[in-house]
């Protein structure tokens, strides 16, 4: 195992065509989110569009977790997706996550841990931004975890 990176950055907006589902729990947000995914792809490419940057974001509310998945997108509102607009952060710690969803919650685990440790609050919804996906063997992705942060007072 690698070392963990930890990154302290801005986080920029971000405007996205996408797609939302709500899970009861953890266990089935890796159930929803590709099926997003494919959803607003097929819309997108039946509208004639490119696609941009993967990113899905996630709201705890409650017990439940909202669930978004699209990619980055400048055109026009069409069928089958939703505009979303991610507000940029001032402040957010970054972690690179290597390989397989299936162990992405470890990643993120880090990631609070870190935020605790560091005397830290998270804010806002938290963010996924894949960089490397496009092959079907997820031990290749690459996905750049994002949680905005605020000082504790």
């Amino acid at each position: 195992m690698t070392e963990r990176e930890f990154v302290v950055k801005s986080l920029p907006s971000v405007r996205l065509a996408e797609r939302s589902a709500t899970a009861a729990t953890q266990p089935q947000v890796g159930e929803l989110v590709g099926p997003l995914f494919d959803q607003v792809a097929d819309a997108l490419m039946a509208a004639g569009e490119q696609l941009g940057l993967g990113v899905a974001y996630y709201v705890t509310i409650g017990e439940e977790i909202e669930c978004h998945a699209g990619f980055e997108y400048a055109g026009a509102p069409a069928d089958g997706f939703d505009i979303a607009e991610l507000p940029a952060e001032a402040e957010a710690v970054a972690l690179t996550h290597f390989g397989s969803m299936a162990t992405i919650s470890d990643s993120w685990g880090a990631v609070f841990g870190w935020i605790d440790n560091s005397g830290y609050v998270a804010s806002g919804p938290c963010r996924e931004i894949y960089l490397e996906s496009a092959s079907e063997n997820q031990d290749s992705w690459v996905t750049e975890l994002q949680q905005p942060f605020l000082r504790r007072s």
